[in-house]
């Protein structure tokens, strides 16, 4: 079926055209200095909060009539897997304020937010298969979009989620949500090192061209981004002339954002999208995970049904956010029993790290199989590494591997330390020794899934 032809009754070409108007009108709210009934936006030194009805008003400018908008009713909407940390969680906000949600509720997409907060980009790069199959989501879903954000927790790790998600959905559209902080530093610098280059970019009269601020990037993130033929959203500057009340789109925090913070990612995201419609296929891909991974998390207070505890205790160590782990005091240890599915498998332990020097105790770490002697153990100890402004989690891969069937997990604390060592996880990922061959052999990997697509279409 050709672009632009009827589904369902819907036509493509008049969706797009309705989309598009809207992501515009959005974005360019977001650009304008504008004084407005109380019934559209709520402007108080800027845009602080404005409503999708909005749009129906004459005065954004070929913002969609009610009848166009409803075109954005699909049989089947665009799906789209959301990764990211706190801000992509939605810290500081309702639920259904998040810049996933308002993609949703607001332009009709299904939604599916896997974001987990305190949490850098290692722990979905080792467990992405997993989150998806514990988040409920269907296991031969396929996404159109995935949106990845950790600017502010950390991308070690970034480049193999990213390869991992591009061979399981190769159709699909991947946005990397780069954002900011506006901390600054007692000596009224900005402690965010992005937002410092964005700032010497204005002041250079380098303009408001979105490819002047792209060289602000992390390197290391436009390259794993570019790799996997992502796209690069990034949260405009504060200090832009035009960006009107854009102080407003961050929390008292000064870093995770606001209600209209979120919108203006949202808007930000489906522009994105609106430019890249033609290059979703009606019948994406589905690859493969390729071996896999398989992952216990605590975090969030649960223990899987083939995890035990045998020694220690799961404690919530933030009942304002519900954090858990299983905490690992001065000469005491935790033992935990799980179960392997696959032959010499890399495991890792996921764990709280904050402090500089750490707040975290150096441990002892021991793993074997059940049907070994405990004589037969091999031991290796780690101190955790240190964070000086946040307190997230981080990952640690073990120097022995575990083999199939159950295995132990014993750490014992080796220091007295302000804080109690906090297991929050154990992950295993068998791809994940093996990804550069695999991403090597892309190529042939993704032109047999093409092959599967079109026989799979002429089936249907």
């Amino acid at each position: 079926m050709r672009r632009g032809e009827m589904i369902n009754g819907t036509s493509n070409h008049h969706l797009r055209l309705a989309l598009a108007a809207l992501a515009s009108a959005a974005v360019l709210l977001l650009f304008l200095d504008l004084n407005l009934d109380p019934g559209g936006i709520a402007v108080s030194g800027g845009i602080e909060q404005r409503s999708l009805p909005a749009l129906d008003y004459d005065q954004f400018g070929g913002a969609p009539s009610r009848a166009a908008r409803d075109l954005l009713t699909m049989p089947r909407p665009l799906r789209m897997l959301t990764l990211g940390g706190s801000v992509t969680a939605g810290s500081r906000v309702e639920e259904d304020e998040t810049y996933a949600s308002i993609v949703e509720s607001s332009f009709g997409y299904e939604v599916h937010n896997l974001a987990i907060p305190a949490t850098g980009s290692d722990y979905s790069a080792e467990c992405i298969e997993s989150m998806i199959r514990s988040g409920g989501i269907e296991e031969d879903i396929v996404f159109d979009i995935v949106t990845v954000e950790f600017s502010i927790n950390g991308i070690a790790g970034l480049d193999v989620l990213l390869r991992r998600l591009r061979l399981r959905y190769p159709d699909a559209v991947i946005v990397y949500v780069d954002l900011y902080r506006i901390k600054k530093f007692q000596d009224g610098q900005y402690r965010d090192e992005n937002l410092r280059c964005m700032k010497r970019v204005l002041e250079a009269g380098g303009g408001a061209d979105p490819k002047s601020f792209s060289r602000c990037a992390d390197p290391l993130v436009s390259q794993s981004v570019e790799e996997v033929g992502g796209i690069m959203y990034q949260l405009p500057p504060i200090f832009h002339e035009d960006v009107h009340g854009s102080m407003a789109w961050f929390d008292e925090d000064s870093t995770h954002l606001s209600k209209a913070g979120h919108f203006n990612v949202a808007s930000g995201i489906v522009a994105v999208v609106e430019n890249e419609w033609p290059s979703i296929p009606d019948v994406p891909r589905l690859g493969s995970w390729h071996g896999g991974d398989q992952c216990h998390s605590f975090f969030r207070g649960q223990l899987p049904e083939d995890v035990e505890l045998v020694e220690g205790q799961l404690t919530n160590f933030n009942q304002r956010t519900g954090k858990f782990a299983i905490e690992v005091r001065m000469g005491e240890t935790a033992r935990v029993l799980f179960n392997v599915d696959s032959d010499e498998t890399r495991i890792a332990v996921a764990h709280m790290i904050t402090g500089k020097p750490s707040l975290y105790p150096k441990v002892l770490v021991s793993l074997r199989n059940q049907d070994d002697q405990p004589k037969d153990m091999a031991f290796s100890s780690f101190k955790p590494a240190e964070r000086e402004f946040y307190h997230i989690q981080r990952w640690m891969p073990l120097q022995n591997v575990a083999r199939r069937g159950t295995n132990v997990l014993s750490i014992t604390s080796l220091e007295e330390t302000e804080l109690p060592f906090r297991l929050t996880g154990i992950m295993m990922c068998s791809v994940c020794q093996s990804i550069d061959k695999i991403w090597n052999q892309r190529e042939i990997i993704l032109s047999a899934d093409a092959a599967s697509a079109q026989r799979w279409r002429k089936i249907q």
